[in-house]
């Protein structure tokens, strides 16, 4: 595999990840002109970090409102970052503070392999990021002073805007904003603009009666006035009668709206509220309805009309999360037992099959996109303790939580999928779990664990008699070994791996076991050892068809000439390497390849090359940042 390098330049390029203001935006402006006051006339440098804390009900327009006043300071603000901190979605625990630092870092473009683990050294990293820029932060529905603390930047030139359903009281330097519901004006002026102003002109005085019984707040005034733009026969006193004598206005409107659904509309609100993550695609909502996803589009573009869905970014789409609980306990009352449980199984389906897919196609662009909702749907399936579903999407996500540096996820996965496949009695489940686990621990150089992992995926493998386990637990025996400099004992490990793979005729088991020889001797000093292990790699690469492979060992053997001054033959398998990473899409590779001619060529003295490559390995690094953002 490619080393990591440092590279020659050091890419940067602007994030802007805040969620589309509301068209439709309306009033508040005392409150904008008030945020606005205070966040535009800190002093600026040695001024103390500006935070403004909007608090409020559920519904007012919080978050709303937080997006509104970043798009009026986004021109100052190179970056502008925005995480939901979860501490009020339904079947979800708030976001620990170390898990959001991981999904900022990440939103900045820093690859998973380089964050840090330790949450001390976590925090110190964000805090260094964000001293190169210049960033807007907005940080949604926060649960606690404690929860919020540790992601604050320490510089003073960026700016933090948090939203909570409580005063945040225990963060210091904070500068409050509680919301309270519109105002009258402001509420009959969402109607107008929602309705047209002709409609809400003839019809003033039940207008005004609506919006007070909608308690003026913003989330019931637009699911009341989708209804009424949806039924233009209808007039707003009907509306008035339907919610005469409740005593909840955002409930009675969330009714409004569902009972005005057809079936097949109702049919998906309910399943989307069964999604164990926040956000959901048409393939998703496709998958949990049991539909086509040209109609789970079509309907889930109905569902946005009515207000009933957000959708954030484009094709990606969520609820609010009042209306995540009432489309919940409405699956849990209208849908049975086996057809909540059947959703969830053909959702949990759908990803394992799609992160195969994705995997081979070195895709990696949909898993930036969609981890948060894998993980989500792993951790519910482990949950769940299903026989099969609890442990299979996350062994289908193994490789990929590896690249991505997810060690504190992986191990939560693993560690769970192992106690459910041990409780079901699933031996093949329990041994793949051990490698998985014996693989992370060596990663992160706790190579002990890693060892006794390992040994035990081993013994399960021999009770079941599953010969390509035992090589593969064979195999990453033996590179633990390379790894602590027992090199005999490694040598004799992945012989035996590379004969028991020879025997089952695993041409892909024997090119990954030459690859892992050809680093033994590399490191042991036998170049020529090394190199004649790496052809033997190509070669069973070749054999198999296998792209990645090939690309891998072309890298390893240009490295090697590299050793040997033989810059030439290096610039050739460079040139390979890159062609094949090239055609896989895989751009992290492509990139490195890139940096590794252009440090070759600037050895031979072409420097017009060697910026040529340094260049476009810039740009394929700026690309791969801004691919961090959903379209």
């Amino acid at each position: 595999m490619p080393p990591a390098t440092n590279g020659s330049i050091e890419p940067y390029s602007p994030v802007k990840a805040l969620p589309r203001d509301l068209a439709d935006f309306t009033g508040r402006d005392a409150e904008v002109a008030y945020a606005l006051e205070f966040l535009e006339t800190t002093p600026g440098i040695g001024r103390s970090l500006p935070v403004l804390a909007i608090d409020g009900m559920a519904g007012v327009g919080k978050t709303s409102l937080a997006v509104h006043i970043g798009h009026q300071l986004d021109a100052q603000y190179p970056d502008a970052l925005f995480l939901d901190l979860r501490s009020h979605t339904e079947g979800q625990p708030p976001l620990e503070p170390e898990d959001a630092l991981e999904i900022l870092l990440t939103i900045l473009g820093i690859p998973g392999e380089r964050i840090a683990i330790d949450f001390a050294r976590r925090v110190m990293q964000w805090r260094t990021e964000l001293a190169k820029r210049r960033a807007l932060i907005v940080l949604d529905n926060a649960s606690s002073a404690e929860q919020v603390e540790p992601l604050l930047p320490g510089e003073s030139d960026c700016l933090v805007i948090i939203t909570s359903r409580t005063r945040l009281i225990g963060l210091d330097g904070v500068h409050p904003l509680s919301l309270d519901t519109m105002k009258p004006a402001e509420a009959i002026e969402l109607f107008m603009r929602i309705l047209g102003p002709g409609r809400v002109r003839a019809e003033s005085g039940p207008v005004a009666a609506a919006a007070l019984r909608c308690g003026y707040l913003p989330l019931a005034i637009r699911l009341v006035s989708s209804w009424l733009r949806h039924h233009p026969a209808r007039s707003v006193k009907d509306v008035l009668d339907r919610l005469a004598g409740t005593l909840n206005p955002v409930t009675t409107a969330f009714q409004l709206s569902y009972r005005d659904l057809s079936d097949d509309q109702r049919l998906m609100f309910r399943r989307l509220g069964l999604h164990p993550g926040q956000t959901f695609t048409r393939e998703t909502a496709a998958a949990l309805s049991e539909m086509d996803r040209n109609s789970a589009r079509k309907l889930l573009d109905e569902l946005y009309d009515r207000h009933l869905i957000e959708e954030p970014q484009g094709g990606r789409y969520q609820f609010h999360d009042l209306i995540r609980v009432y489309a919940r306990s409405l699956a849990k009352d209208c849908d049975s037992d086996s057809e909540r449980s059947s959703a969830i199984d053909r959702l949990i389906e759908h990803y394992i099959a799609t992160v195969e897919l994705y995997q081979r196609d070195q895709n990696y662009r949909w898993f930036d996109d969609e981890m948060p909702e894998l993980l989500a749907c792993a951790y519910h399936a482990i949950e769940r303790g299903e026989a099969g579903y609890a442990w299979q999407l996350t062994r289908a996500l193994a490789v990929v939580l590896q690249v991505r540096g997810l060690y504190r996820q992986a191990r939560r996965l693993h560690s769970g999928a192992l106690e459910a496949a041990k409780m079901h009695g699933d031996k093949q489940a329990q041994a793949s779990s051990q490698i998985n686990l014996s693989i992370l621990d060596r990663v992160i150089d706790d190579r002990q664990s890693a060892l006794c992992h390992a040994r035990e995926a081993l013994h399960l493998y021999e009770e079941i008699e599953d010969r390509n386990g035992r090589a593969s637990a064979i195999t990453e025996i033996g590179v633990i070994f390379r790894e602590i400099g027992a090199y005999q004992e490694a040598r004799e490990h992945l012989l035996r791996a590379f004969n028991l793979y020879a025997e089952l005729g695993s041409v892909i088991g024997q090119g990954n076991v030459a690859g892992a020889l050809a680093s033994l001797f590399r490191e042991t000093g036998d170049l020529h050892e090394a190199r004649s292990y790496l052809t033997q790699a190509l070669n069973l690469y070749s054999e198999s068809n296998e792209p990645l492979g090939k690309a891998n060992i072309h890298f390893d053997l240009g490295a090697l000439d590299r050793l040997n001054s033989d810059y030439w033959p290096a610039i050739s398998h460079f040139h390979i390497a890159l062609s094949l990473y090239a055609d896989l899409g895989n751009l992290s590779s492509e990139a490195e390849a890139h940096t590794q001619l252009g440090n070759l060529y600037d050895g031979v003295g072409d420097h017009a090359k060697a910026l040529g490559h340094w260049k476009q390995a810039h740009d394929i690094r700026l690309k791969l940042e801004s691919s961090k953002e959903r379209p």
